[in-house]
């Protein structure tokens, strides 16, 4: 009980006491700026929005770039497809997925242990990509000499992994065909 008298007291001792003139003109709303914690709260929010968005693009930036190497059955492959679909969703080409999956038919084929069937996929992948973008040459019209010159390339690659690696040979053989020049396939 004393406590609660003490306390009793006090309050009334501290309702008699007037406030200074100061604090009477200006004084609630200088004490308000001071106190006031949704400023300071948004300025760093938005501090700590613009770390947290700055983090997750490096992020993800980096995990692209990571992704770039990865081959058929490694954790990154799948990332490394989604930036592929989007880069040829945006550029409208197929150049980019035709080249990754060639190198990745060379590095595959170079591995001391190949795995057949990420080597299959790939190849598979492969000419299934260059058809489309045959295909979609043809409907437009368009001559494009730069797929012809890679695909060249492409071919040269695998017609000396073919030599370097004959047990592979017959598994790159798809790719080589449809690396073949358009015109080489009438001939046949």
């Amino acid at each position: 009980m004393k406590i609660e008298e003490y306390l009793n007291d006090l309050k009334k001792e501290y309702e008699k006491t007037e406030a200074t003139l100061h604090l009477k003109a200006f004084g609630w709303d200088e004490l308000s700026r001071q106190i006031d914690p949704t400023q300071a709260r948004r300025r760093v929010s938005f501090r700590n929005l613009g770390i947290v968005f700055a983090v997750l693009v490096i992020f993800l930036m980096g995990t692209y770039r990571i992704s770039l190497a990865a081959l058929p059955g490694e954790i990154l492959y799948p990332v490394k497809l989604l930036s592929e679909e989007i880069i040829q969703k945006t550029s409208g080409s197929n150049q980019v997925i035709i080249d990754h999956r060639a190198s990745e038919i060379i590095e595959l084929s170079e591995k001391q242990k190949i795995d057949d069937q990420n080597l299959e996929e790939v190849v598979t992948e492969y000419r299934a990509n260059v058809e489309q973008a045959r295909q979609n040459l043809k409907v437009t019209g368009k001559s494009n000499e730069d797929l012809q010159n890679n695909l060249d390339e492409h071919h040269s690659e695998f017609e000396r992994i073919g030599r370097d690696h004959p047990e592979i040979e017959d598994k790159i053989k798809e790719a080589r065909d449809a690396s073949d020049r358009e015109d080489d396939e009438t001939d046949d």
